[in-house]
């Protein structure tokens, strides 16, 4: 679908209470440059919220896509304000292995927060989701402060993305 708000849905996964956020993706539509820049200065607000509360930011990351300019800026803004990043790769079953590799290989080259594990998911064949819940429940149970501790790799520098 096309997301053009912030939808925000309260889970409890066991013991663990968790926000889960849908945004606005850039995805493959083509978009007016105003409605994206309006996009952005919605997630800027909303960043100010998330970064005072535990747990991680998931970020989203299509495999047939990649990292995208946004999502850089998402890492540097989460990294400045010690927020940590769970990644999550949707639509595996859309693409080869070749390219899920490469696109690990472009989260491993970006400084930032980047917790150094995460999941790799199929909506359509129902793959990974269990492991992405259960990586957001032991995100949400933990601090802020561990969390940022499993990220730091020489000043909260390159942390890699393990699947």
């Amino acid at each position: 679908g096309h997301t053009f708000l912030l939808y925000l849905f309260a889970a409890k996964l066991n013991a663990a209470e968790v926000t889960v956020v849908d945004g606005p993706g850039y995805g493959r539509a083509e978009r007016e440059k105003s409605m994206i820049s309006g996009w952005f200065s919605l997630m800027k607000k909303f960043m100010k919220y998330v970064v005072n509360r535990n747990g991680a930011v998931v970020m989203v990351v299509d495999c047939g896509r990649g990292i995208q300019p946004e999502d850089r800026v998402l890492v540097e803004a989460m990294a400045r304000a010690k927020k940590p990043i769970l990644v999550c790769l949707t639509k595996a079953d859309r693409v080869g292995a070749e390219q899920i590799e490469k696109t690990i290989c472009e989260i491993a080259e970006i400084k930032g927060g980047i917790l150094p594990f995460g999941a790799v998911t199929s909506a359509a064949k129902g793959e990974g989701i269990g492991e992405l819940l259960a990586l957001m429940e032991f995100c949400g149970k933990l601090d802020r402060d561990v969390l940022i501790d499993m990220c730091k790799s020489d000043n909260y520098e390159k942390t890699p993305l393990t699947t």
